[in-house]
């Protein structure tokens, strides 16, 4: 019997043939909602934040926009505040329903950012940003509930250095 691994391995062709055929005739959209933006963050966490690495490459490499990996940190426990206009956010999640990246998706629209998700999960909770969730399974469009309130800011820390 092959290992769990192996088998995923194997799948790999054809997942990646769906996730063309659903994510390729959406690709105005991104690029609209990329247009006039000067960076992507990449949210992830776990075996996401591997393809959101490989992401950050391509941008950066290939299309040559700076790209970064967020730091979910920043938004769940000091929620900073940060000028993320001109920003596009890409929040890339297996279930889509990964607190911590709904959250730091949510905070990052907050702070000005252009959101998008990319989920294996249609319909999945994650992130209600204007435009719709990517998933290889559905595409869909539609109003979205606005995101959550970001808590105030106020981290554990003065502000500034002490002398």
């Amino acid at each position: 019997m092959p290992s769990w691994m192996r088998v995923e391995i194997a799948e790999q062709p054809e997942a990646l043939r769906r996730t063309f055929e659903a994510l390729l005739p959406q690709v105005g959209e991104l690029r609209a909602l990329a247009r006039d933006t000067r960076q992507v963050l990449f949210i992830a966490r776990g075996s996401s934040d591997n393809a959101a690495v490989y992401g950050q490459y391509l941008c950066s490499a290939r299309a040559g926009r700076l790209a970064s990996l967020a730091a979910p940190s920043l938004a769940t426990v000091y929620a900073a505040r940060l000028d993320l206009h001109g920003v596009l956010a890409v929040a890339v999640s297996q279930s889509g329903a990964t607190e911590e990246i709904v959250t730091t998706l949510d905070w990052a629209q907050a702070h000005g950012a252009r959101t998008v998700a990319i989920t294996n999960q249609p319909g999945s909770p994650s992130p209600r940003p204007p435009t719709s969730p990517w998933s290889p399974g559905q595409a869909t469009s539609g109003p979205f509930p606005p995101p959550r309130p970001t808590p105030p800011s106020s981290p554990p820390w003065p502000s500034s250095p002490p002398p």
